[in-house]
């Protein structure tokens, strides 16, 4: 599993990354929220619960870290943008605001 490039984010822009075969979730500090940036993962893994885990596993994180927020946004000019919207309201997400084509969204932990 090659994470060069999670590498020169986390040493560049001091983000933080789970790495599993197949699939990442990159997330980093926004102040008083843990801002959950990006979850990605192999076409042959999307419809499973990989998604899910590595969201549950960067709250995990978050709540050890002291945090009592979750943010994260979607770019409405993404492909498939609802797919994403979908996952992050069945996770407990809500919306707190849109800017231009970003949705930003929060929740509780």
């Amino acid at each position: 599993m090659d994470d060069i490039y999670l590498k020169y984010r986390k040493e560049r822009e001091g983000i933080e990354y789970i790495l599993v075969e197949g699939a990442f979730a990159v997330f980093k500090d926004a102040g008083d929220y843990c801002y959950l940036e990006d979850i990605y993962c192999i076409e042959e893994l999307r419809g499973s619960k990989i998604s899910y885990e590595l969201a549950q596993k960067v709250e995990d994180i978050a709540k050890k870290a002291g945090y009592k927020k979750m943010i994260g946004s979607i770019n409405i000019q993404a492909k498939n943008p609802e797919i994403s919207l979908k996952a992050c309201f069945n996770q407990g997400y809500k919306i707190l605001k849109l800017d231009g084509s970003v949705i930003w969204l929060h929740k509780e932990i």
